[in-house]
């Protein structure tokens, strides 16, 4: 039997979370995933240094910046680099910025990106405060590893944009309206999937 979930070892069927995804009432929430487009690049550190990282969850007192640079592709709103953190073009910033609320809390450090000659701003996206948003109960995982999330409803009121302290620091999470704003800017290098809520 498909599962979405494990309860006491057992799979929880499909069939009790039907209802939750196709619901009018239920916070409708996306994951921001990159779109695997190959005209897209990926950006790499210029010091040669793709070891270090900007964690959730922590305060970063100061930044000197980085510059990054743009191989075998084209610039994208978001894009994929070797040092595994989000870079956010100017326009995906706003996107964002436009519609988060003041409960969500988001970090923006700038580096610069280059490609060919052309040298783009791009800001790295940290969530110093991770929301405690995930129902364990119900989420598929492999150990303490979240596979298949599912959210609280509750916990993502007032939310509009957030990640949650056990996606490791790459993903992120937007509501209905952040979605549509990023849509109608266009923001290129971008795909949704709908998660589920209860």
């Amino acid at each position: 039997m498909r599962s979405k979930g494990i309860v006491n070892g057992q799979p929880r069927p499909l069939a009790c979370l039907r209802g939750d995804l196709r619901s009018d009432s239920v916070l409708e929430v996306f994951k921001v995933l990159y779109s695997g487009n190959e005209e897209h690049g990926i950006a790499y550190d210029k010091s040669g240094d793709d070891g270090w990282e900007v964690r959730d969850g922590e305060r970063i007192e100061s930044w000197a910046g980085r510059e990054f640079e743009l191989r075998d592709g084209i610039f994208s709103d978001l894009l994929a680099s070797a040092a595994g953190c989000r870079l956010c073009s100017t326009s995906l910033r706003s996107a964002i910025e436009t519609v988060a609320s003041d409960r969500d809390r988001l970090c923006w450090y700038p580096v610069s990106v280059l490609c060919k000659n052309e040298v783009r701003p791009y800001y790295i996206l940290q969530f110093p405060e991770p929301v405690q948003s995930l129902r364990r109960d119900l989420c598929l995982c492999a150990g303490d590893f979240v596979i298949k999330p599912v959210f609280s409803q509750d916990a993502l009121r007032g939310h509009s944009v957030f990640t949650h302290a056990e996606d490791g620091g790459r993903g992120f999470f937007v509501d209905k309206s952040c979605k549509a704003n990023i849509q109608r800017l266009h923001c290129t290098g971008i795909t949704f999937a709908r998660q589920w809520v209860v």
